[in-house]
């Protein structure tokens, strides 16, 4: 839940010791407001009165502006918002350039007096909008104070004043030439009650004014004219300087053109509104200018629609509209609507396309960029134009709105935008395999975006790794995926989604790959061990396990600090992650980690064995046959030691029994004799002395079950002897 405040109205503070405070000044008094309780995430639901937009205010921020407002000084709270009551200009023309200074007579109107406990903190007027350059201020009198001066929050010039009085200034406007040398200006000025303009000019000049009235005029000394025009309460005026002999020609009609651009993922579209000022001959034909790329969709004018042709310039790609009004315009005031698309350009920088109205007097330009979200303006260039406000769009959008005044119709404006990156969070777990030709890696992310939506996905790559493969779930998610070289020795994998991600709804990816792992014995760091980084993007948990293949084992070095992770009590994300219960060394991929070293160390073979011995005592010799079943446990056997206890026996002769030794088959294998060949104190057995040693080699290393079969012939029956066993 969050809460909304309104204003009430006014009444006394009572009661607590703030009211004991108060009640020591009269005229003391409260802004009374209320809370409203409404649910945070459903915007369409809130009270509101038509045309009322909300804000949002930091709670800390709406208690300090209540405190500030409850110390304002009762009389201030009071009073009447001061205004300037009249404004006279006067100007010479120097060149092209229009220089004088002005008076602002400035009224605070009915105040009541402040207590002597009270200061008079003084008013802000607002001195903007203005396109004039002003400088200079001072207060009329005796001894002219220079009054404070600057800019509000808003961005808008504004004066403190704290009494009534004359506010004197310096003032300046350049104007512009057209092809028939007219001279012609544009001119806004601070709001005020009246407003008159004072011009002396050369005999030879003729003033014409679009928004007030020629009062009259009279001679001057040194050839020069004072024009007297009256503005009335308007701040906006055209004026325009041709000579007195110059032939009368129409004049063009005056446009004020706004353009409203909404940036979308699909594309740009633009709604302009042009208000025409006509004077002489009424229009029956509009032509405009499209940047390339601009289609025209529809052309409105009231609520007639206006047909229209188009034409391309082979030139630049641009193209020319021609509109056919359906009634002939005349008069100030006229709007005529045009709703256009355009492609848009996303991560790297361009132009918003313009629309030039031709055969017109350019008054003034506006435009309003609308950004709603995932998208964002990264960097904003602008050229003969300046921004004026920067606003958050109306519920239930979301996202920016800039607003942009134009000095020329020329103007440019250039921006670069891009969806939004919001804090993308993945959580990973990495299950590295540490062999002796080769590493192998599989990282399985889980990505999740609260905010916005994401079409891509990067992550640094290793030179050392080999991407093999990438999955997603769900499957569609994914369309493509790329490692790409950016740099020298500087690599990325590029994920492209067919769906966005965002919504809070979690992305698992699985990546495989593979890498070097160089000599038995090198030590690795778990960064080298890691087959992509997200980068920033990792704000979530991250997890590694490593486990050796073949002969080998993991030998660790400054791993006293390590996280490790009990494979049987894994917590649900790194259960999620791991999705099978990971074998060997499973650890938080933290800070600590990154000090460990780990290299492969060759461990001895292990193996079961299980024994079976076959006495045949027959009328000649005895038969021994043994039967030893071997289990590998952790690598494959290609030798296996076998040792008889006991005396080494004497075995008979070949002409006496027809076998000497052994002899050592595979019991898969037929009776294909095995290499074997017993081994002497000399040759490093063991216990040589109290038995037989004997080395058997298999044809093939063996990495599961497998059997050996000895076979001799050791004596006969009615002699004494023990068996070797």
């Amino acid at each position: 839940m969050m809460f909304v405040s309104s204003a009430v109205g006014q009444q006394p503070i009572s009661g607590g010791n703030a009211g004991s405070r108060e009640r020591d000044r009269p005229d003391s008094a409260s802004l009374d407001f209320r809370r409203i309780y409404v649910p945070a995430d459903r915007v369409d639901q809130w009270p509101r009165d038509e045309g009322v937009r909300y804000r949002p205010v930091p709670k800390g921020e709406f208690e300090r502006l209540v405190e500030l407002l409850q110390s304002t000084p009762a009389s201030a709270r009071g009073a009447v918002a001061p205004r300037v009551a009249k404004a006279t200009y006067t100007a010479k023309l120097e060149g092209d350039l229009l220089a004088g200074h002005a008076v602002l007579d400035i009224s605070r109107g009915h105040i009541q007096a402040a207590s002597p406990a009270e200061q008079d903190p003084g008013s802000l007027v607002p001195l903007s909008p203005c396109n004039l350059a002003l400088s200079n201020f001072r207060w009329q009198g005796d001894a002219p104070k220079r009054p404070i001066v600057g800019l509000h929050a808003s961005g808008r010039q504004c004066v403190l004043v704290n009494r009534d009085g004359a506010l004197e200034l310096d003032w300046a406007l350049r104007g512009q030439r057209d092809a028939a040398g007219v001279l012609s200006f544009q001119a806004e000025v601070p709001a005020a009650g009246a407003t008159t303009l004072h011009l002396d000019l050369p005999k030879r000049l003729v003033p014409r004014c679009v928004g007030g009235a020629m009062a009259g005029s009279q001679p001057l000394e040194g050839g020069l004219v004072r024009w007297q025009l009256e503005l009335g309460a308007g701040s906006r005026f055209s004026l325009m300087l041709a000579t007195a002999d110059a032939p009368s020609a129409a004049r063009p009609p005056l446009l004020r053109q706004s353009v409203v651009y909404e940036l979308t993922p699909r594309a740009l579209e633009i709604t302009a509104q042009l208000t025409l000022d006509v004077f002489d001959e009424p229009v029956r034909q509009l032509e405009i200018r499209l940047d390339p790329g601009v289609r025209l969709l529809a052309a409105r004018q009231d609520e007639a629609a206006i047909l229209w042709s188009q034409s391309a310039e082979e030139t630049n790609g641009a193209s020319r509209v021609t509109l056919d009004l359906p009634a002939p315009v005349a008069g100030t005031g006229r709007v005529v609507r045009l709703r256009c698309v355009a492609p848009t350009t996303l991560a790297s920088r361009w132009r918003l396309p313009s629309l030039a109205v031709q055969g017109v007097f350019w008054q003034e330009g506006k435009a309003t960029l609308l950004v709603p979200k995932p998208l964002v303006v990264q960097q904003l260039f602008l050229e003969n134009c300046r921004q004026t406000d920067l606003e958050s769009l109306s519920a239930p959008q979301n996202g920016d709105s800039l607003s942009l005044q134009y000095f020329v119709p020329e103007a440019a404006v250039e921006l670069v935008a891009d969806f939004a990156r919001e804090p993308l969070q993945v959580a990973t777990a990495a299950t590295i395999e540490l062999g002796e030709d080769r590493i192998t890696g599989q990282v399985a992310a889980e990505c999740r975006l609260e905010e916005g939506q994401l079409f891509h996905l990067q992550a640094a790559v290793p030179p050392a790794w080999t991407i093999d493969a990438v999955e997603a779930s769900p499957p569609d998610m994914l369309r493509d995926w790329a490692v790409e070289s950016t740099a020298p020795r500087k690599r990325t994998l590029e994920i492209r989604l067919a769906r966005a991600l965002g919504g809070n709804t979690p992305l698992r990816l699985v990546i495989s790959g593979h890498r070097l792992s160089g000599a038995v014995g090198d030590a690795h760091s778990p960064a080298e061990l890691s087959m992509v980084d997200f980068g920033a993007a990792s704000t979530g948990k991250q997890f590694m396990s490593l486990s050796a293949v073949g002969a080998y084992e993991l030998s660790l070095a400054r791993a006293n600090e390590l996280r490790v992770l009990d494979a049987r009590q894994l917590d649900p994300l790194a259960a999620r992650l791991f999705s099978q219960p990971p074998r060997g060394l499973a650890f938080h991929l933290d800070d600590l980690a990154m000090r460990m070293r780990v290299s492969l160390a060759r461990q001895p073979a292990r193996y079961t064995t299980a024994v079976r011995m076959e006495v045949l005592a027959t009328p000649g010799p005895t038969w021994e046959t043994y039967t030893f079943a071997c289990a590998p446990q952790n690598a494959r056997i290609d030798r296996v030691l076998i040792q008889f206890a006991g005396a080494p026996s004497t075995p008979k002769s070949p002409e006496e029994h027809d076998a000497s030794e052994f002899t050592w088959t595979l019991g898969d294998e037929g009776s294909e004799p095995l290499t074997a060949r017993r081994l002497e104190e000399a040759d490093g057995a063991e216990n040589a002395s109290r038995g037989e040693t004997w080395e058997i080699l298999l044809r093939r290393p063996r990495g599961s079950r497998f059997e050996i079969r000895a076979r001799r012939v050791v004596g006969g029956i009615g002699e004494t002897g023990e068996l070797p066993l």
